[in-house]
């Protein structure tokens, strides 16, 4: 026997301890799913962190892809520029070869998007005295052919022209410092 327990009160006890159980129980698998969710939550997190890492490398690599296009872009204006004034400096020819024409023309007309005010002007520049310089290479072709000499002043003028043109094409790098990957450190670390 059970020293005056009735079998209500067993019951009763048995009912109240199986509630405090059933909550206990209860709880602790609250308090496991919270516990689990907590992980999940701080998993996911660790993947939101890792894509926007991986988002901003993606985003270093475009600019630098956008970079190197631009850079190349811009080598190739320079490089029909210097080729162009390497063929300008040739006295015995009237114009240029039509595939370096051509290839300077079109750098210029690029140069606008790719360049600032400053290089787009110089390049002008180039053009027009060049453009000027054949000119009166052809004048003077003209006057030998058909007056049997070259009017006074001609080859004074034509003189002027080349050294101008050596000179922009020995410094044709300096138009274009955008090219420019080295500089010498501007003071000691």
């Amino acid at each position: 026997m059970w020293n005056g327990f009735s079998g209500d009160a067993v019951a009763t006890l048995w009912g109240a301890g199986a509630t405090v159980l059933t909550g206990v129980l209860a709880v602790g698998a609250a308090i496991i799913v919270g516990w689990k969710q907590a992980g999940i939550s701080k998993r996911q997190s660790d993947i939101a962190d890792r894509q926007a890492s991986i988002m901003e490398a993606q985003t270093d690599i475009e600019r630098g892809r956008v970079a190197h296009e631009l850079y190349d872009r811009r080598y190739r204006v320079y490089e029909a520029t210097s080729t162009y004034l390497s063929e300008a400096t040739n006295r015995t020819r009237h114009q240029s070869a039509p595939r370096t024409n051509s290839a300077f023309h079109k750098g210029v007309l690029e140069a606008h998007f790719l360049f600032p005010n400053e290089v787009v002007q110089a390049l002008q520049e180039i053009r027009s005295q060049v453009g000027l310089s054949y000119i009166l290479t052809r004048k003077m072709a003209r006057d030998e052919e058909s007056l049997g000499r070259i009017q006074v002043g001609d080859y004074e003028k034509q003189s002027e022209f080349i050294d101008w043109i050596w000179e922009r094409y020995k410094s044709c790098h300096t138009i274009f410092p955008q090219l420019i990957l080295y500089r010498e450190p501007t003071e000691i670390c």
